[in-house]
Formats: structure tokens, sequence, C-alpha cells
């Protein structure tokens, strides 16, 4: 940058990284020494150190908010454990709080270990199916299309 290559990239990232702590420009150039003007010149124009010591300071932020949760929800798993063992306790939990810390607790853990909160599987055959449908749609076919297989259970 023009004007601010003064600052190595460590210097303009660790700004970045108060600036995302504090949101405050002013505050930032106290704190790191760097000039306002040149702050303002940084966010302005995204410098690149500057935006990655934002997201530096992000990744640390959100860890640190991720466990802070993961502990709440333990501790509220544990209080649902405890109090469902107790008969007179357990008539006063409600249910939406029981399934509502069952799965955020679930969700969570899931977001922590890098895999999905949800599982959505497509079926081959259902697609296949679905395809030879449109085939024949587009073709104007006037016999039936056999949709599904249904087998009836004999009892």
């Amino acid at each position: 940058m023009v004007g601010c290559a003064k600052y190595t990239a460590e210097q303009i990232q660790t700004a970045g990284m108060l600036f995302y702590q504090n949101r405050n420009i002013a505050q930032t150039a106290r704190e790191c020494g760097i000039p306002k003007l040149s702050l303002y010149k940084y966010e302005r124009e995204g410098d690149e150190n500057w935006e990655k010591g934002k997201r530096r300071e992000a990744t640390i932020v959100d860890k640190r908010l991720s466990r802070r949760f993961l502990e709440v929800t333990e501790r509220a798993v544990d209080f649902l454990i405890e109090n469902f063992d107790d008969p007179e306790k357990r008539k006063k939990l409600q249910p939406r709080d029981v399934s509502w810390m069952g799965v955020t607790y679930h969700d969570k853990r899931q977001i922590l270990e890098g895999k999905p909160t949800t599982i959505s599987a497509s079926s081959k055959a259902a697609e296949a199916r679905l395809k030879e449908l449109s085939e024949v749609l587009l073709k104007g076919k006037p016999e039936p299309v056999k949709l599904f297989d249904v087998k009836k259970n004999v009892s």
C-alpha cells in the first residue's frame, strides 16, 4: 500500500486482529501504534494482511465460543440425566427442553468433529426411476407409468 509500507505484514495482521476484537479504529490505533488513517485505509481497501488478521481472530473467537457452548450443553445434559433419574424431578422437566438440549448437544458435537449435522442421502434407484419417468413424459407415451412397486404384506 502506498504510504503504509513501513508496517510489516505481522504488524498489520495484529492490528486486524485487534480491530476484530474491539471494532473501533481509534482504539486499535492506540493499542497497536499504527495511525488511524492507515487503519482506515486497510479496512476500506481490504488489505490482505489486515483481512488475514481479522480472519485469524474470528477463528480464535469461534473456537472459544464453541468450547464454551459445548461446556454449557454438557452441563445441561448432565442436569437432565441427574433429574431424569429422580421421578419427582422428572415430572418438572419440560419435553421441549429435554428435546432441545439433546438436539443442540448432538449438533454441536457433530460440528466440532467436522461431521454433518443432517444426513441427506439419495437413492440411486429413485433417481433412475425419476429419470425414466421424465423421459416417458417428454416422449408423450400414452401408456401408464408404474412409479413404484409396492409389495403387499400378507399376514
